[in-house]
Parts: C-alpha cells; structure tokens; sequence
C-alpha cells in the first residue's frame, strides 16, 4: 500500500498519467509550375501549368488561382483566367490552361503570372508560376528605293531615298546607312552622309537625304 502522498507524487511524476500524445496529420502540399508557350496566330495558343498535390489526399481538396499581368497584358495578350480548381480525392494532378491570343506582329516575348490562393484541405507550398509567351513571329526585313533627281547647274539638290519595312514591329528597329560611291564621286559630285535611320513602334516608313 502507498500513502496518499505517494500517490500524489506517482501522479506528478513526468508522464506518468500524461494522455496519450495528439498527433496531427500534416495537410497535402499544392504548387504550381512555371509554362511556357508559342504566341501562334489568329486563336493563337495556351500556357499550360501543372498544379500538383502531394501527398493524395483522402478529402477533396480546392484552391482558388487568378491571372496576373506581367510585360504580357490581359485581353491584348491573353485571356484572363479566375476559377477553382478541384482534386478529387486521390487526385495529384490538375492543369490550368491560359488561351493566348496569337498575332503577326514581331516583339519581345512577354510574361505573366498565375497565382494560387484560398486553398481547403491543402496547403500552398509554391504560390506563384511565371508564364512566358514566346514571340513566333519574323523579324520584318527593310528595303530602300531607287531614286533620280535632276543635278542642276549650281546648289544643292537633296535626293530623298525612301526606306521601309515590310511589315510594322512592335519595337524600335534602326539601321545604320552611308554613301558609297558609283559613277558619282564625292565630294565633286556629292556629300559623303552616314547616319542611323529609326523607325518607331508600329511604323513603316523613313527616309534618307
């Protein structure tokens, strides 16, 4: 037999009495992966990111994801995209696909980003993944006109050479250019002239003098 005070020590002892430990079950992890895609034309194409969750889950498992504008614009470079995505149970694997929309127009290539959020019954491990729109499109080549121009019998007479592109850029395009001569020699017969002609964004047209 224990007297009472032993009994009060038994039951103060360290783990003596303690319940049983309470082990929590970690939630599943969902990340998201970066995309890549060729911007196409007309309907053009689509960044497909995988969504993945590990460990399966025995619960059915949502997370919300949005669209981000990055150097890529939504509706001019891509169709926005907001909806939740579901994993079933079991399930590990999801894609969210980001419909592009395609052009001929030759630029850099652009970005954009989608996000995850609000997730039930996981947690978010990688919340973001960049979506890199890959131009497809050639570069536009330049041309330069003949041109014939009356000499004159003293002055000056500018003649205006016409430079174009053959099909507008999306960014700035220049080209360096000078005289060389023919039958015409300078200085007799003209003025030596180099420079750099450039065309801005969205045009087609330069000239030389």
């Amino acid at each position: 037999l224990r007297s009472a005070d032993d009994a009060g020590n038994a039951a103060s002892a360290p783990g003596a009495l303690d319940p049983p430990a309470h082990f929590v079950t970690p939630l599943p992890g969902l990340s998201i992966e970066p995309a890549s895609a060729a911007e196409g034309t007309g309907s053009g194409g689509a960044l497909r990111f995988s969504v993945t969750l590990a460990p399966a889950s025995a619960q059915t498992v949502t997370v919300e994801f949005g669209t981000i504008d990055g150097t890529a614009a939504g509706g001019a470079d891509y169709a926005e995209q907001g909806a939740t995505l579901t994993f079933a149970p079991g399930v590990m694997s999801q894609t969210i696909v980001v419909p592009l929309v395609g052009d001929a127009l030759d630029e850099l290539s652009e970005t954009l980003l989608v996000v995850l959020g609000s997730a039930v019954n996981a947690a978010i491990v990688n919340p973001q993944a960049a979506g890199t729109i890959e131009d497809d499109d050639a570069a536009p080549s330049l041309g330069i006109d003949d041109v014939a121009v009356v000499e004159g019998n003293a002055g000056i007479t500018n003649a205006v050479f016409t430079v174009s592109l053959s099909a507008p850029s999306a960014q700035s395009v220049s080209v360096a250019y000078g005289t060389a001569k023919g039958a015409a020699t300078a200085p007799a017969d003209y003025t030596n002239t180099t420079g750099t002609l450039t065309f801005p964004p969205g045009t087609t047209g330069g000239t030389v003098v």
